[in-house]
């Protein structure tokens, strides 16, 4: 890795890449999100939940319905099968919205072409991926999930969680900033044709060109 100062022009990148987040192909990708992550104890709370609700683990029989969710099995089949653990909140007999564990030690590489970077889950830590909540989006069932998570962490003996929400998705990053999570870094990337450029910058320091395929959570302050 090597420090660079910034400047206007990373800003005006990081503010490109953001308008731009998730256009790939063959010859171009680019991405740009903030790396967002808490402790349990750090997280807001929900002593309660309306009766007609239930927070529970995920099952495979359970397909179906986050199929519908989130628009087809071609989607929802990959995070049954994929042995992470699945929050859902369920109303009237359908998943209304969910959230995903990916407990440590592990690797998530699911935002690797999008970001440039697998991402290692150190033990007793987390990743957090694919939370939704349907039309509600964030609100509603989903807040309801996030409020249940500092517990379901706790049990599993897990420290903390991280999450990447788009740059551009400042709606998102403000409803994880009011359950409790904090900016801790941002990463940009760009790939066009063979030539790849991934930068990091953790809160309060300078950018880096990051050379490595990975990205070490264990590295990164909480």
């Amino acid at each position: 890795m090597a420090t660079e100062r910034p400047g206007l022009w990373e800003r005006f990148w990081v503010r490109l890449l953001g308008a731009l987040d998730a256009r790939s192909g063959r010859w171009l990708a680019c991405g740009a999100s903030e790396i967002m992550a808490a402790r349990p104890d750090e997280l807001r709370r929900l002593s309660r939940i309306p009766k007609s609700y239930s927070v529970r683990a995920a099952q495979e029989d359970d397909e179906p319905q986050l199929a519908k969710l989130m628009g087809g099995e071609a989607t929802s089949a990959p995070l049954v099968s994929s042995g992470d653990i699945g929050l859902l909140a369920v109303a009237d007999g359908e998943v209304q919205a969910m959230e995903w564990i990916r407990p440590g030690p592990a690797e998530y590489d699911r935002d690797a072409k999008r970001l440039g970077l697998v991402f290692r889950v150190p033990r007793g830590s987390c990743w957090l991926h694919n939370g939704s909540g349907g039309e509600s989006g964030a609100r509603g069932p989903w807040a309801m999930i996030l409020g249940r998570l500092p517990g379901f962490l706790e049990e599993q003996g897990i420290e903390r969680a991280y999450l990447q929400v788009a740059c551009g998705n400042e709606y998102s990053r403000r409803c994880h900033e009011s359950l409790g999570f904090r900016k801790i870094g941002r990463i940009v990337n760009v790939r066009l044709g063979r030539l790849r450029l991934v930068r990091w910058r953790g809160e309060g320091e300078t950018w880096l060109r990051w050379r490595e395929s990975r990205l070490d959570l264990e590295r990164l302050p909480v």
